[in-house]
């Protein structure tokens, strides 16, 4: 009983605090409830913590399980309580959390994938894009703190990024997922789709084809995951919002044909779909996409000079593991987007990289700066380089991340001496080659909260001083090439940030 107590009482109050003696009575008889069981433990404190710290709201809790509960069988005990936290949600709780029926067992959910799927689906709405984001990230936060999903995962800044749901909680939402007809699971064993019956939202997993007899003319989300799945046809589906092929090596341009007709649709992800080699031209059309997503690829996959007609497309993400999305140059045009990722300076025209600085609504960019050798136009891009990052960081621009083996750090140097004025990010991320030595560029980030960097070698005095003067830095992350174990290189910065007022958290990275 020690251990269950322990458990429940750390996932409600700090280290420092204490149970309030009004509450200890109620406490042990919710504990006796659970058996001693920890996940139901787990989740009636994630119950426990979205109420008030008061006698009536825990008397509430505990009168609504079962009086005899503590007599059942574990799995009854632990879906009682599963069934006692997802009445408590809100409505818009409970659909986001549904949603999580689509995904495989033990599958890692990425959090920003997540809320832009939430989006697309019309979960979550707001006018403004990034309202509606992190809107989403509230919901994320939510589900986690009331234990309903598991953090999966944390990104180089020690912060949660990735969720994964315990196999019982995922039976008891794919339950309830099915009971409502939220959800039409294909592939998945003890699960058979009835016949006859209207789907709303497909996931096909598996060795899933898709039966005779269901009605999938209002279907509004598809989402195929593996390699064994039998693709559908597009043109059975006319209402998509959303689409998603994840480690779908089966799928092939002639897959992806009537895209085009999809005209609801609001989310298109292509993950590891590497026979897939280009976009068709039909992408234009869609005229509601938000999300286009196509990372994961080993090899280049060609996006149509006509996406610029996409007008309301905020988030594209290009990022591959061995080659390079080529971005035609119209994507300048594209102004509402507010994420743009994989951006690889070599390979692009120098119009492209110039004409960057004109998306003012960027929020996020993700630029790689590999193989220069092939470019021959390298010298008149630099210029260009240094007046659009100039001209992002001071609209809209948050969050700057670099991948690089030469260049940045000189690049950067001249950026801050060409406009020394302030700039407005809050997170910058650039690995691969050393950038230390960059005190005159990280003094002018004045609302900086992130910075991530490598260094070959001790950082230098001046440098620490001036991270030091970073008034709003609350991350501080960095991977040490040379000698990443001598506590001599790191003891000035460890000191510099406990001296600093908001005692930054600082991240020793040993590899990528």
């Amino acid at each position: 009983m020690e251990q269950s107590a322990q458990l429940f009482y750390r996932r409600l109050f700090n280290p420092e605090e204490k149970c309030p003696s009004q509450l200890e009575e109620i406490s042990s008889k919710i504990l006796e409830k659970c058996a001693g069981l920890p996940l139901a433990i787990i989740a009636i404190s994630g119950l426990l913590s979205s109420k008030e710290k008061t006698k009536e709201q825990w008397d509430q809790v505990k009168n609504s399980i079962g009086r005899r509960l503590e007599r059942n069988s574990s799995v009854e005990i632990i879906s009682e309580i599963l069934s006692l936290s997802y009445s408590d949600l809100p409505l818009h709780l409970k659909t986001c959390l549904l949603y999580l029926s689509i995904f495989p067992k033990d599958y890692t959910i990425v959090k920003e994938d997540l809320i832009r799927r939430w989006i697309g689906e019309g979960f979550i709405y707001e006018q403004n894009g990034v309202a509606a984001y992190n809107s989403g990230e509230r919901c994320f936060t939510d589900l986690i703190n009331r234990s309903l999903i598991q953090p999966g995962g944390k990104d180089k800044f020690d912060e949660v990024n990735c969720c994964r749901v315990h196999d019982t909680v995922l039976d008891f939402i794919v339950s309830k997922a099915i009971e409502e007809n939220f959800v039409t699971l294909i592939g998945v064993p003890g699960i058979i789709p009835i016949a006859r019956n209207k789907v709303r939202r497909l996931s096909i997993q598996n060795d899933g084809q898709i039966p005779s007899g269901l009605i999938l003319s209002s279907v509004r989300s598809l989402n195929v995951f593996g390699g064994n799945v039998e693709i559908p046809s597009l043109s059975e589906f006319r209402l998509l919002r959303v689409v998603a092929f994840e480690d779908c090596g089966q799928l092939e341009d002639d897959h992806l044909a009537d895209v085009g007709n999809l005209l609801h649709l609001r989310y298109l992800k292509l993950n590891h779909t590497h026979a897939v080699t280009k976009l068709p031209e039909e992408t234009a059309k869609l005229q509601h996409l938000r999300t286009l997503d196509v990372h994961g690829h080993n090899k280049i996959m060609e996006i149509p000079a006509a996406i610029y007609q996409v007008e309301r497309l905020e988030c594209l993400v290009t990022l591959v593991t061995d080659d390079y999305t080529i971005l035609p140059d119209e994507i300048a045009d594209m102004k509402a987007l507010r994420v743009l990722e994989g951006v690889n300076v070599y390979i692009h025209s120098v119009d492209i990289i110039k004409r960057l600085g004109e998306l003012t609504n960027l929020r996020k960019l993700g630029m790689l700066f590999v193989n220069s050798d092939a470019d021959e136009e390298w010298e008149e891009k630099y210029g260009e380089i240094v007046s659009s990052i100039y001209k992002l960081t001071q609209a809209n621009l948050d969050s700057l991340h670099i991948h690089t083996v030469n260049e940045p750090p000189e690049l950067l140097d001249n950026l801050s001496k060409e406009h020394p004025e302030p700039l407005g990010l809050r997170e910058l991320v650039i690995e691969g080659d050393d950038v230390s030595g960059l005190a005159a560029w990280w003094g002018l980030l004045v609302n900086l909260q992130k910075l991530l960097f490598c260094a070959y070698e001790r950082v230098r005095e001046e440098d620490v001083e001036t991270l030091r003067r970073l008034s709003d830095l609350k991350y501080l992350c960095i991977h040490l090439w040379d000698a990443p174990d001598d506590p001599e290189v790191k003891a000035p910065l460890e000191r510099a940030m406990k001296a600093h007022p908001n005692r930054p958290k600082l991240v020793w990275i040993d590899e990528y």
